[in-house]
């Protein structure tokens, strides 16, 4: 059976059919093609074929699964019906995290990045800094063991003398709370003037400088003693000025990211959003 689907995109429509995969190199085809409209509205590549080689390549040394590409091409086209596909592609679909390798990894086993671990219910999983999977959960303050801070979109996990736990929680600056890294619970914020170790472990509106919090420093004032001393709206230009200046827009000329309010310089040197970086990465430029 062929099913016929259409990929929204804002130039247009591409009508796309999904046939059997039974091959990475099938797979890669098809998967490729539904992305093509999303990578042609990024200004990217629509050659398709760092994509494939991308999944050929991933298929000979882990080997490939045809149920989970099938099963991952059907959630590709359902998802690309959303006009939002392009920018969330990889967290609607998946269905697409275990193409390769077999089963997910079991909590507490060996591992080599997150998509590989399997999820807990409602939660998330990484695969720690010691090379093994753990389950997640998003934590509140006095909640442990913690393993992770979630802060500004990444996740950084913190140091374990030993096995970490094969089940923690991630503390999210957002709500308020960090893991602490020797008590290991999610830990509320720091206030001015009280010790630090990160500035996520800082309230929003200080950074952590010599140990302790400390109010973040205005646009316009003196910075260059660390990387996060300016308000949330600005950077530190430490190529010239030394001050505090507003982040860029997107299209504006860039050297790094923390210029960018997307805090994304593409390889063109301008600000982008950041939806694009996991495109540009399977398109290419």
């Amino acid at each position: 059976m062929v099913a016929v689907w259409t990929v929204a995109c804002d130039s247009g429509s591409t009508v796309v059919t999904a046939t059997s995969a039974g091959t990475a190199a099938e797979f890669a085809a098809q998967y490729c093609q539904i992305l093509e409209p999303c990578c042609a509205d990024a200004g990217l590549s629509t050659s398709g074929s760092q994509c494939r080689s991308q999944i050929v390549g991933a298929a000979a040394s882990l080997g490939f699964s045809p149920v989970a590409g099938h099963a991952c091409l059907d959630a590709m086209l359902a998802a690309s019906k959303s006009g939002s596909f392009c920018t969330d592609f990889l967290g609607v679909t998946p269905q697409c995290e275990y193409l390769f390798g077999g089963q997910a990894v079991a909590p507490g086993e060996p591992c080599t990045n997150d998509s590989e671990c399997a999820r807990a219910a409602s939660g998330s999983a990484l695969c720690f800094t010691t090379g093994t999977c753990v389950q997640t959960q998003t934590g509140a303050a006095g909640q442990g063991p913690c393993v992770a801070t979630a802060f500004r979109g990444a996740t950084a996990s913190v140091q374990w003398s030993g096995q970490p736990p094969v089940t923690g929680y991630t503390c999210d600056v957002a709500d308020g709370v960090s893991c602490n890294p020797v008590t290991h619970e999610c830990t509320a914020l720091a206030a001015t003037g009280h010790p630090c170790q990160a500035d996520w472990g800082c309230v929003t509106s200080d950074y952590c400088a010599s140990g302790s919090c400390q109010p973040r420093v205005a646009v316009g004032a003196a910075c260059g003693n660390a990387s996060g001393e300016c308000v949330d709206t600005a950077y530190c230009d430490f190529f010239s000025s030394w001050i505090c200046k507003p982040m860029l827009p997107n299209g504006s000329a860039c050297t790094g990211a923390s210029m960018c309010q997307s805090s994304y310089c593409n390889d063109n040197a301008k600000c982008a959003s950041n939806s694009t970086i996991p495109l540009a990465m399977t398109c290419g430029t």
